[in-house]
């Protein structure tokens, strides 16, 4: 005998099917008897589905009160997804429970003594998760990580990250680490991959991965304000973002005390399986898709401070495949990445990351290679990233 479907998975499956008619009364019977999750924010949303209206269900995202006492969560909104050169609005649900990990250290302070100015933003907190239901977001075609600046509501650049842990790991386990094997030989492939093979070590790994990668963001001027005030209103200047905050992590790894230099290490090799696994194969392609610009980034300085070269077997292989090795290459990376971020922190007026950011350029022999190496032998691995 099957058991019974909890209540938030019936919401999410009816949503899934487009069928308001049933979410909105099972909403609402939940606000009246949930023991778990907050009956206010159940209520505000079951509302904001009949009148379209989300300020109210926004304002629990900024304070963070949509978690229950166990870290179970249900949250409904529209979000914006912004892939392939173009913004679709979803409406997503998405319940899950979070996962704990450690505190963040003091940024600010980090961030402040490698850029010589104190961060434009404070850092985003992210809150990882395991995946109960979701719609609208998750899989190939959707999001894995929503930012807070995408829910369709005022204010919600103030709220929290979520990162779907179940489809971060699923998407490693399924094709990036396939895709690392393909690209890398066999040594440098399990360099790369050796931190991320146990389940519960993987997460926290990736976890920290992004949570330093956030901390880049803040650094300069700040994403929230170029968000705000358009700065970043093309693909390219996007693809420098993220380029440039991962190399400002690369530093913070370095430069958190306590953090061995191992751990460090595994942070960095965790953010090249993503970079060359994962977001190298998005379908928007190298004119198109933000992330796929910031692996060609990456594999260029990676070529130019000689990091890695082509063996043999026509397969990306490190010159030092040690984990000091992979310190080592990301030299460059990293100083390039605070040069450019002390250069908009300069600037008399911010309309002149434009021209920073449109300076940056790669060479074509490293574009070839992107594709050749890299994206054309791992083609079919993903159906549709987005």
């Amino acid at each position: 005998m099957l058991a019974p479907t909890e209540p938030a998975v019936e919401v999410v499956s009816a949503l899934a099917s487009n069928h308001l008619e049933e979410a909105i009364p099972l909403l609402e019977s939940m606000a009246g008897m949930s023991d778990t999750l907050p009956r206010p924010l159940l209520a505000a949303t079951a509302r904001a589905l009949r009148t379209d209206s989300w300020a109210e269900v926004g304002e629990f995202f900024c304070r963070g009160d949509y978690f229950a006492a166990d870290g179970t969560f249900l949250f409904i909104a529209p979000f914006v997804v912004r892939r392939s050169g173009g913004d679709r609005t979803m409406l997503t649900a998405v319940y899950g429970r979070r996962i704990a990990v450690p505190r963040p250290p003091d940024f600010a302070r980090m961030i402040a003594e490698v850029t010589g100015s104190n961060p434009g933003d404070l850092v985003f907190e992210i809150v990882p998760f395991h995946r109960l239901a979701v719609t609208g977001a998750g899989g190939e075609g959707g999001e894995a990580f929503l930012v807070p600046d995408g829910w369709k509501f005022p204010g919600s650049e103030k709220g929290l990250a979520l990162n779907d842990m179940t489809e971060q790991r699923r998407r490693f386990s399924r094709s990036g680490e396939k895709c690392i094997r393909t690209i890398f030989g066999p040594q440098s492939a399990d360099l790369l991959l050796e931190g991320l093979k146990n389940e519960y070590a993987g997460v926290q790994l990736q976890h920290r991965e992004f949570q330093y990668h956030e901390a880049g963001h803040a650094a300069g001027l700040g994403l929230k304000k170029k968000l705000a005030d358009d700065l970043l209103r093309t693909p390219w200047y996007r693809g420098i973002e993220e380029w440039r905050s991962d190399g400002i992590e690369f530093q913070l790894l370095l430069d958190t005390p306590g953090l061995s230099r191992d751990d460090a290490a595994a942070t960095i090799a965790a953010k090249y399986c993503l970079r060359f696994g994962v977001d190298a194969h998005r379908a928007g392609g190298y004119e198109r898709d933000t992330d796929v610009m910031a692996a060609e980034q990456t594999l260029y300085h990676l070529i130019e401070n000689g990091s890695i070269y082509i063996d043999g077997e026509k397969k990306l292989s490190f010159a030092h495949c040690t984990r000091d090795g992979l310190i080592h290459s990301t030299r460059t990376h990293r100083n390039s990445a605070i040069q450019l971020t002390r250069d908009e922190l300069a600037l008399q007026y911010e309309q002149g990351v434009w021209g920073l950011y449109g300076s940056r350029t790669a060479s074509k022999a490293c574009r070839e290679m992107l594709k050749g190496l890299i994206i054309n032998p791992c083609r079919g691995f993903f159906t549709d990233l987005q």
